[in-house]
């Protein structure tokens, strides 16, 4: 994110794939990152709350205590398995606000018809 995106939509999403041990970031349904990792499932989140950790249940030294989430947030979805590239892809096109993407699907929906 850059400064000159502040206020503006941002379709996020983090896919976590176990088998292939990867941790995928999209921006707008483009990958912008994969990392490597090392965690074994069962996955769990354990204690948070949307948009923060619940720091009443962290050591107060904890160097990451202050994990907020500041902005709004449109929706939230958390699925059972790792999507792939093109199932992020079609999650932004579809709740994408912008006026382009919206004359656009009116014109395939127009031709499917």
């Amino acid at each position: 994110m850059t400064l000159d995106q502040l206020g503006m939509w941002v379709h996020l999403a983090v896919v976590v794939d176990g088998p292939g041990q990867q941790i995928v970031q999209y921006v707008n349904g483009t990958m912008v990152g994969t990392h490597h990792h090392q965690i074994h499932p069962p996955y769990s989140i354990r204690h948070a709350e949307l948009g923060n950790w619940n720091a009443e249940k962290f050591d107060g030294n904890d160097p990451f205590l202050i994990r907020n989430f500041s902005g709004a947030m449109d929706e939230f979805c958390l699925f059972g398995r790792a999507l792939d590239q093109a199932e992020v892809w079609e999650l932004f096109r579809q709740g994408d606000p912008h006026p382009g993407a919206i004359i656009q699907s009116q014109i395939v929906k127009t031709i499917e018809k």
